[in-house]
């Protein structure tokens, strides 16, 4: 299971040392959420009987990939995430990023083999088989790299247009980018 959140950084209640407080907390307390427990208590919330079920299969929790492309998100990637993942990167702009989280990684003594690496992708192209080998060259060059998983955004104006793309990603291009 993967599960992406968006924590708010801003507004009175949620400024963004409190929610490096909660993370802290989490962290230290190997609690991801109430993924793990369903009493959670810390210095700026309590959350009691809330009753999350079913709990997830992975122990201590489902992996934890931490976004963001900022010296600040490189440092909770490091600190309290399991991966990294980019959005919307080039395979040049994702190699700089990734010397920088590197450079952070090694200052704080953890390997960079610890984080998984996944990037967003859009495929926004009106025609995805006109652009298939630019598609392929991309994200072979992000598997070069490292990346093991990518999110592929191909949303269309019809479910139609959708299973087209869907098929050409299935059949044509994830073989390809298996074989680079």
């Amino acid at each position: 299971m993967d599960i992406g959140c968006h924590l708010p950084t801003q507004g009175p209640l949620a400024t963004r040392e409190a929610v490096l407080t909660f993370c802290r907390e989490a962290e230290s307390r190997n609690v991801a959420s109430l993924w793990v427990s369903d009493h959670v208590k810390g210095e700026f919330y309590a959350l009691d009987d809330l009753g999350f079920a079913p709990k997830p299969v992975q122990k201590p929790h489902p992996p934890i990939s931490v976004g963001g492309d900022s010296p600040g998100a490189f440092r909770r990637v490091v600190a309290l995430g399991d991966g990294w993942h980019a959005t919307s990167k080039t395979p040049p702009d994702l190699e700089k990023s990734l010397g920088a989280l590197r450079a952070i990684a090694d200052a704080a003594g953890r390997p960079m083999a610890s984080i998984e690496l996944s990037v967003r992708v859009g495929l926004k192209q009106p025609d995805l088989r006109e652009s298939k080998q630019a598609i392929v060259d991309q994200l072979a060059g992000d598997k070069r790299l490292g990346l093991t998983h990518v999110a592929l955004d191909f949303r269309r104006d019809t479910l139609v247009e959708m299973l087209d793309a869907l098929d050409l990603v299935a059949t044509e291009i994830r073989p390809a980018v298996d074989r680079a």
